[in-house]
C-alpha cells in the first residue's frame, strides 16, 4: 500500500524494528556509497592514463616543476666530456655542467638520446596512454628527431605516437611543449593538440645573441679566422630559428 501522507508515514515507521531495519539501512547505505567512490575513482583513474601523453628533450629549457605539474616526460641528451658522458639533468645537473665547463680542460660536445632510450619510454607509455605525442628540437640542429623515429619502429605496443619537428631550439620547443601539455591535461584528442602545435612551429622563433664567439669556434660552428676576426672588431652577432 502507497504511503502518501503523514499519517501513512507514520504508520510505516511503527511497523518497522529500529533494531533491525535501520542498521541494515546504514550498512546498505555505506556500501552503495563505498561503491560510487570506487567507481569514480576508476573512472577517474583510467581518464588519468588514457589521456595524451607528452615527451620532449632537455634542449627545451622548461623549469622542473612546470614539467611535473603537466605531466611532461622529457628524455635527457647527453653531455660529453673527454671520455665520459652524462645524462642532463639525470646525472648532472646544470650547476654542475657549468662548473665543468669552466674547469675542465676538454671543451664537451654533445650527443642525442638514443633509440632504445627513447623506445624504453614509448613501450611503457603505450600501455596507459591514448596516444603519444612527440616535440622535439629542430632536425637541422640535432639527430634527437631520427633516434626517435627509429624508435616507433622498436616500439612493441600498438598506440598511435606522433612526432614533431618543432624547428626550434630552447625556449622556442618547450613554448610548443608547454601548449600541447595544457591541451593533454584538459582532455584534448592527439589529432587536436598535434594540429595545435603544428600551427605554431612556423610562428615561434627564437633569437640568440652571442657576447662571444669563442664557444661556437670551440664547438666547430664557426672556423677560428672567422672567431678572431670577430674578437678583433667585436662582433656579437644575433642568430634566430627558424
Amino acid at each position: 500500500m502507497p504511503y502518501s501522507n503523514g499519517s501513512d508515514s507514520a504508520r510505516l515507521i511503527k511497523r518497522l524494528n529500529p533494531d533491525r531495519e535501520l542498521p541494515y539501512c546504514q550498512t546498505l547505505f555505506r556500501s552503495v556509497y563505498c561503491l560510487h567512490r570506487i567507481i569514480a575513482s576508476d573512472y577517474i583513474l583510467r581518464r588519468r592514463f588514457m589521456a595524451v601523453r607528452i615527451i620532449t628533450d632537455r634542449t627545451c629549457d622548461i623549469p622542473p616543476e612546470l614539467e611535473k605539474e603537466l605531466n611532461i616526460i622529457n628524455i635527457p641528451v647527453y653531455l660529453v666530456f673527454g671520455k665520459t658522458s652524462f645524462r642532463d639533468g639525470v646525472d648532472i645537473t646544470t650547476d654542475q655542467f657549468y662548473q665543468k665547463l669552466l674547469h675542465e680542460p676538454v671543451y664537451p660536445t654533445t650527443s642525442q638520446p638514443t633509440p632504445k632510450d627513447f623506445a624504453d619510454v614509448f613501450n611503457n607509455l603505450s600501455q596507459e596512454a591514448d596516444g603519444i605525442l612527440a616535440i622535439h628540437i629542430s632536425k637541422k640542429l640535432s639527430g634527437t628527431i631520427n633516434s626517435a623515429e627509429q624508435a616507433v619502429k622498436m616500439v612493441t605496443t600498438k598506440g598511435p605516437i606522433e612526432i614533431i619537428d618543432s624547428l626550434s631550439v630552447s625556449l622556442g620547443v618547450g613554448l610548443q611543449v608547454i601548449a600541447a601539455a595544457r591541451m593533454a591535461k584538459q582532455g584534448k584528442k592527439l589529432a587536436e593538440i598535434s594540429a595545435a602545435v603544428k600551427s605554431m612551429v612556423p610562428n615561434t622563433k627564437v633569437f640568440i645573441l652571442f657576447d662571444t664567439l669563442e664557444y661556437l669556434a670551440k664547438g666547430g660552428r664557426i672556423g677560428k679566422a672567422k672567431s678572431l676576426m670577430g674578437a678583433i672588431l667585436n662582433v656579437k652577432p644575433t642568430l634566430y630559428s627558424p
